[in-house]
């Protein structure tokens, strides 16, 4: 029987490595997981993987950074390397290219990309794989066609990924019922982000559909605050989604179309300014506005809050009509919102 293929898949968003990681298992493969710099070096050399999925920003070094290092050692620079990162500035494109390095931009349709390349460097399926060639290292699997490239850059190919060599249910997509710690109610968005059919519609989903009420998603551990914030945005004819925690925050992102996420910067399981950053460098999420609200009232931090992205900082107590314009900006409302009971939103 042929020895399994190994890669090593390194990304500091936990969430993302778990649930690829289920997939990449499912085709058949063995999988190491490392979520910063170092630990990533540590697994390559106790490992030597067949394969590398790197990240760009990772604590304590970046993938460029492994790379780099990987093409000085004798021993280690043939194991193909793919760069798979939400950045998709020239630098980044350039550095990839010239450390032969194979480039896939995060986003909804990574997955289309992302497993036929996998399959065609470890030349596993090789029979339904005889009309298609593996694109050389340097080129770019993130680019849409009518991207534009840098000048420097042209003599990257860009090119069409064959179809996956099975489907889901023949790749045991069924199987990710059983992923990992990943909360089941969240696991269905991740999949989606890596192109992976869900088992169902989440019920905000089918509302967003009929374009029925616009959604917010509040992350506050304080519940006595959530459920009161809850209950007076539903008064104005919007659904909301609540979290207690960073990471359930930063999963139910994906979990539900949402218009507007309020989130709170002290949170257990990842606080409130690191659930912003992944927020705002994950394709599928940085674009949905996010307002901070905080009982810290610190310029320093409200600057830091406004640099990784948020769309606005307010200190509590909030004064209802205060954040209520706020989500106005945001949000496609109702034509009459009823009027509301209270003016203010408090910590109890």
């Amino acid at each position: 029987m042929a020895k399994r293929k190994r890669i090593l898949i390194a990304d500091d968003d936990e969430s993302l490595v778990d649930v690829a990681a289920k997939r990449f298992e499912c085709l058949g493969l063995r999988v190491d997981r490392a979520y910063d710099g170092m630990s990533t070096l540590q697994k390559i050399e106790e490992r030597e993987p067949d394969l590398m999925i790197l990240d760009v920003n990772m604590p304590g070094g970046s993938g460029l950074g492994v790379c780099q290092m990987l093409s000085r050692d004798a021993n280690l620079k043939s194991i193909p390397v793919i760069v798979l990162t939400g950045r998709k500035d020239p630098e980044t494109i350039r550095v990839c290219r010239e450390l032969h390095a194979h480039y896939v931009q995060k986003g909804t349709d990574m997955w289309s990309r992302l497993e036929p390349l996998v399959m065609g460097l470890l030349e596993l399926e090789r029979a339904k794989w005889a009309n298609s060639e593996v694109p050389h290292p340097g080129s770019v699997h993130g680019a849409k066609t009518g991207d534009s490239i840098p000048d420097d850059d042209r003599g990257l190919e860009q090119m069409s990924p064959p179809p996956p060599p099975a489907s889901d249910a023949e790749a045991g997509a069924g199987s990710y019922e059983s992923a990992g710690r990943i909360p089941e109610e969240h696991i269905d968005a991740i999949l989606a982000a890596l192109g992976v059919r869900g088992r169902e519609t989440s019920s905000l989903e089918a509302a967003a559909s009929k374009d029925v009420r616009p959604g917010v998603l509040c992350v506050d551990d304080d519940r006595d605050f959530a459920d009161s914030l809850k209950l007076r945005l539903e008064q104005h004819g919007v659904a909301v989604v609540q979290a207690f925690a960073g990471m359930d925050g930063y999963c139910t992102a994906f979990a539900h179309p949402v218009q507007a996420i309020i989130l709170d910067l002290q949170l257990p399981d990842g606080d409130g300014e690191y659930v912003l950053r992944r927020l705002k460098e994950n394709p599928v999420t940085q674009n949905i506005p996010v307002i901070v609200l905080t009982g810290a009232k610190d310029r320093a931090l409200e600057r830091r809050m406004y640099n990784l992205g948020a769309a606005q900082f307010l200190a509590k107590p909030v004064a209802w009509d205060d954040l209520w314009h706020e989500l106005q900006r945001h949000l496609r409302l109702p034509a009459q919102p009823p009027s509301p009971i209270n003016s203010d939103l408090k910590r109890h």
